[in-house]
């Protein structure tokens, strides 16, 4: 019998948009040294379509096929990673973020991927789905002085371009966490109609 599993599925970024994303996380780091903020590797930045949490693997396998019979229907499509925010809100920020354009399509598949859940008995998220890039988590609230020069950076960046790409496919993914972070490895992947 397999043990349960935290899964996930997610848009892989290109190397390239990584890189520039990574870019943008060294100016950061910079400016926060020593801070409360807990980064996330260049290696494990995805766009969440749909959180699973810890499920029995013949779940996640049932949810996995079901998935690869309905996303037949979805064209390849271009998306464009720019801009950068907080959740929920500067002064309260909890996680800082790269923004994503043209997200109709993803928001396709995260309301797919919703609905497969529901009918396999599991709970529906409660918050409306935001196509994003996690970069930093904030453990703590943030001092005044650094969260005036968050703000200031993500004006900066309010409109900054890292790159575009067609997208052909998403991945399924399983969480290992580990003192040093998480650790993601792909299960399954999932390609759009050519």
């Amino acid at each position: 019998m397999n043990p349960p599993i935290r899964a996930f599925f997610a848009i892989q970024l290109p190397e390239l948009i990584k890189d520039n994303i990574k870019t943008n996380i060294l100016e950061l780091k910079q400016k926060f040294q020593n801070s409360n903020l807990k980064w996330v590797d260049s290696n494990n930045l995805h766009i969440t379509l749909k959180f699973l949490g810890e499920l029995d693997f013949h779940l996640v396998e049932e949810f996995a096929n079901l998935a690869d019979k309905r996303i037949k229907r979805t064209k390849p499509f271009e998306l464009v990673v720019k801009g950068m925010g907080v959740f929920p809100q500067t002064k309260k920020a909890r996680v800082i973020w790269i923004g994503c354009e043209n997200i109709g399509p993803v928001m396709e598949i995260s309301k797919m991927l919703e609905e497969i859940g529901t009918s396999l008995g599991l709970s529906s998220e409660s918050r409306e789905f935001s196509a994003h890039i996690t970069i930093a988590r904030i453990k703590f609230p943030l001092e005044p002085q650094a969260l005036l020069k968050l703000e200031n950076h993500i004006n900066v960046n309010r409109n900054r371009l890292f790159g575009s790409w067609k997208v052909g496919e998403f991945s399924l993914y399983k969480s290992d966490l580990k003192p040093n972070g998480p650790i993601y490895s792909s299960l399954r992947n999932f390609n759009l109609l050519p």
